[in-house]
């Protein structure tokens, strides 16, 4: 990957997590209902998953499971079974 493309790629993956969505809402919610400082201790672990996302997307990872569908089958399953079991929680 040329260092063009990687510093098109984190402005781009920067400015969609700059961009208001489901975490916004979630972050306003919690700081209305329990206070400022619950809201703040959200936002590492926002920063955290949105780092780890775009870390396995630069390592290529989106690749290998487009190249092994029996992979993509066992991740499907395992975040349903892992949606499942929260909702079971």
């Amino acid at each position: 990957m040329t260092f063009e493309l990687w510093i098109s790629f984190v402005i781009a993956s920067l400015l969609i997590i700059a961009t208001p969505g489901p975490v916004v809402t979630l972050l306003v919610t919690t700081s209305i209902s329990r206070g400022k400082s619950a809201a703040f201790s959200m936002i590492p672990g926002t920063f955290l998953g949105d780092l780890t996302s775009m870390l396995l997307s630069l390592a290529g990872v989106g690749a290998l499971l487009l190249a092994s569908p029996p992979l993509f089958n066992l991740l499907k399953w395992l975040g349903a079974a892992y949606l499942v079991y929260l909702g079971i929680g």
